[in-house]
C-alpha cells in the first residue's frame, strides 16, 4: 500500500506498515507509532510513548516523543537515550571540552548518577554527540553537557540534540528551560534569550564549585519558555 495513516488515544499500535511508502502515526500515549519495515519515509509523533518514528533500512526517519525517542538523521547518525555503557564517552566529549574552559568538567560519577537525564548522538557504533536535560522543578529544567566531538562539530548534531531536549521537557510537562552557557549565539538561534542569573533559583549553583571560573561565573544564563501555564492548566 502507499499510505498507512493512523491515529490511536491510548492503543498500543498506529500506523504500522511493512514495505510502505509512508508510515505516518500518531499515538498520544501508545507504545509504538510510525513504525515500518524498509519504508522510504517513517514519520512519526508519540508524547509519551516509548518509540516514535523507527524504521529499518529507512531514508529518513523522524520522531518527535520523550524519553525513548530513536532517530535516524541522514541515515549517519542516531539519536537515543543514554544508556549506563555510554557513560565513559559522555564523560570524554564533555571534559575535553571543559578543558578550555567552555563549559563545566563532569566527573564520571555524576555522570553515571544522571545518565537518564543524557541523550548522545551515535555514529558508526561510536558516541559523538551528548546532552542532558535535568528538571530542577516543578515547571524548570536545565539543558546541560551538550557537547559534540571536535570532528562533528558544524554538523547540526548540537542542535538536534537540544530540540530532542527540549520536546522531552514538553512532554515532562516543563513550562521553561535554561541553560549556563558561553556559547550565546548558538541558544539564540535555537529561542533562548539572554536573563539575569539572579532570576534562577540558587539551587542550581550547586555544581559551580566543580567549575575553574568558580566564584568568578561569567557564563550567560538563558531561558526558552516551551510552554504556557495556560496550555498545561488545559
Amino acid at each position: 500500500m502507499k499510505d498507512v495513516i493512523g491515529q490511536g488515544g491510548k492503543g498500543r499500535t498506529s500506523g504500522n506498515g511493512t514495505g510502505m511508502t509512508n508510515g505516518i502515526g500518531q499515538n498520544v500515549r501508545g507504545r509504538t507509532s510510525g513504525n515500518g519495515t524498509g519504508m522510504t519515509n517513517g514519520i512519526g509523533q508519540n508524547v509519551r510513548g516509548r518509540t516514535s518514528g523507527n524504521g529499518t533500512g529507512m531514508t529518513d526517519g523522524i520522531g518527535q516523543g520523550g524519553k525513548g525517542m530513536v532517530k535516524a538523521v541522514n541515515g549517519q547518525a542516531t539519536l537515543r537515550n543514554a544508556t549506563v555503557e555510554d557513560a565513559p564517552a559522555i564523560a570524554g566529549i564533555v571534559n575535553e571540552h571543559a578543558k578550555s574552559g567552555v563549559m563545566l568538567q563532569r566527573p564520571l560519577s555524576r555522570i553515571y548518577d544522571n545518565i537518564r537525564d543524557y541523550m548522545v548522538v551515535e555514529a558508526d557504533g561510536e558516541v559523538i554527540g551528548c546532552g542532558a536535560l535535568h528538571v530542577m522543578w516543578a515547571d524548570l529544567a536545565e539543558v546541560r553537557a551538550v557537547a559534540v566531538k571536535e570532528d562533528a562539530i558544524g554538523k547540526g548534531y548540537g542542535r538536534m540534540i537540544v530540540e530532542a531536549l527540549i520536546r522531552d521537557a514538553i512532554a515532562l510537562g516543563i513550562e521553561r528551560v535554561f541553560a549556563l552557557t558561553y556559547r550565546v549565539g548558538f541558544f539564540e538561534h535555537l529561542g533562548f534569550n539572554e536573563i539575569d542569573k539572579s532570576e534562577l533559583p540558587h539551587k542550581i549553583w550547586a555544581d559551580c564549585v566543580n567549575c575553574m571560573h568558580f566564584p568568578n561565573c561569567d557564563e550567560v544564563a538563558m531561558v526558552k519558555i516551551v510552554r504556557r501555564a495556560e496550555e498545561m492548566n488545559v
